[in-house]
């Protein structure tokens, strides 16, 4: 993950925006661009990878 220069005050974990290079996501003070996840029980992908195969990470969609 990286800071994103992106503010917002959006609640803590939602999803604010799907780039080429990451989802940009609202924290308690500012923005993160998440550049890979790991689902449990699986290897860690790049976000473009895992936004192809997990269609409801949307904008507005909430990490808890």
């Amino acid at each position: 993950a990286e800071l994103a220069d992106i503010t917002t005050n959006d609640t803590p974990g939602k999803i604010i925006a799907l780039e080429a290079n990451g989802i940009i996501v609202a924290t308690g003070n500012g923005t993160i661009r998440l550049l890979t996840l790991q689902l449990p029980g699986k290897k860690m992908l790049s976000v473009s990878e895992i936004c192809h195969a997990h269609h409801e990470l949307n904008i507005g969609a909430q990490f808890i």
